[in-house]
């Protein structure tokens, strides 16, 4: 019995090391105060929590996220750290890689970091496309993407940093509250239109604008999101197409004919076309064409006739419209400037409706008549004088 004692206060010992150590550890880690680890030492005394249980019981106050948590658990904590910053929690995860939440150890600022995933590592084509990613999102400052704020390499892996988007993607905001109206989906697309704009005006196209690539605020503003597929005009540089070769660029539901066909054809005229795509899905909560396949998707592109938009709120929006995704790209819109300008007519278009007024005849005498309550009332009959009224829609 004895040595059954001993074996277990042997145990508890070790324990209370082992879980003492993980608070020595996470406060030189920085993810806890001082003060919460003297905190924690104290308590620790008392309930002798396993190492498991101490994590479990951060992740509960705050202390810790389930990411860390779960990184710690697995041996694997400094995983967390890249450079000066921490990861909270992942936020994104792609093709290329995965994008995290993470915090500026010493700013205390929340950013989002997207880092090229480790299979890749040692893949010279990924690392090229996603040092042109860094490349591009660096040229670009405009309020319509994010903007980037560093860039390197930690244990191997490229990484890119850049501000933190809070919010909801544009495709995930229609599943889960239906469709826009569209006056809304039109002054998102407006946004959205400007952005591109200024990343063609810096000769970069983006290849995959889709509802998924459209991160909306609270504030209602848009954001651009993921160049990893963006592509320098003009630039001379053949990489990027030595390497997708073959391969489709872009989303089927979205992606222009000529796009769809050979990547090299895509021009802003192919941007014209995916927002246009991204718009018919803001109204009606589906894609433009249904497929079983991506090649079905693709040949529907290329083939079937352009669906129609409902533009009873706003008349004209069907035109503008099938001319963003006309199959042709000379029967488009040119260019981003022009479907800023079409978008901005229609919504600044005067709409005139009339407004019923009653007014009192003019040099009338009022004429009384009889109820059966034999009660006299004044006849106040009045004639209907239509009134314009204009209404401009900013």
């Amino acid at each position: 019995m004895a040595g059954i004692t001993m074996i277990l206060q042997t145990k508890q010992r070790n324990c209370e090391q082992t879980t003492q150590n993980l608070i020595d550890q996470l406060a030189g880690w920085g993810l806890l105060t001082h003060a919460r680890a003297e905190q924690l030492r104290s308590s620790q005394r008392s309930t002798s929590r396993s190492r498991s249980e101490l994590l479990s019981d951060l992740v509960y106050s705050g202390d810790l996220t389930p990411l860390q948590s779960n990184r710690i658990a697995a041996g694997e904590g400094e995983s967390l750290f890249w450079g000066p910053y921490i990861l909270l929690r992942q936020i994104g995860k792609g093709g290329m890689g995965d994008v995290y939440l993470a915090r500026h150890r010493s700013l205390q600022r929340n950013v989002a970091i997207k880092m090229l995933a480790a299979r890749f590592a040692g893949h010279v084509e990924m690392r090229l496309r996603f040092e042109r990613e860094v490349r591009a999102i660096g040229k670009i400052n405009h309020p319509g993407f994010a903007t980037a704020l560093d860039a390197g390499e930690e244990r191997g892996i490229p990484y890119l940093v850049m501000e933190y988007v809070s919010g909801q993607d544009l495709a995930t905001i229609v599943q889960k509250k239906g469709a826009f109206r569209a006056r809304t989906a039109v002054r998102i697309l407006l946004q959205v239109a400007r952005a591109l704009q200024f990343a063609h005006d810096q000769k970069i196209l983006h290849r995959d604008i889709k509802p998924q690539n459209l991160q909306m605020q609270k504030s209602g503003d848009v954001r651009v999101l993921d160049l990893g597929l963006a592509r320098f005009l003009n630039s001379g540089s053949v990489d990027d197409e030595a390497t997708l070769l073959g391969s489709m660029v872009g989303t089927a539901d979205y992606i222009s004919p000529e796009q769809a066909a050979d990547s090299r054809r895509a021009d802003l005229r192919s941007e014209v076309y995916s927002l246009g795509a991204t718009l018919y899905f803001l109204m009606n909560g589906k894609s433009m064409y249904s497929g079983r396949s991506i090649v079905d998707k693709l040949l529907a592109h290329r083939q079937e006739a352009i669906p129609d938009l409902d533009d009873s709120e706003l008349r004209g929006l069907n035109a503008i419209f099938k001319t963003m995704v006309a199959k042709s790209p000379e029967d488009r819109y040119q260019s981003m400037a022009e479907v800023i300008a079409a978008l901005r007519e229609l919504l600044q278009r005067r709409q005139t409706r009339k407004q019923v007024v009653l007014q009192p005849l003019e040099n009338q005498t009022p004429v009384n008549f009889q109820k059966k309550s034999n009660r006299k009332v004044p006849d106040t009959r009045a004639i209907c004088q239509v009134h314009e009224e204009t209404q401009v829609w900013e």
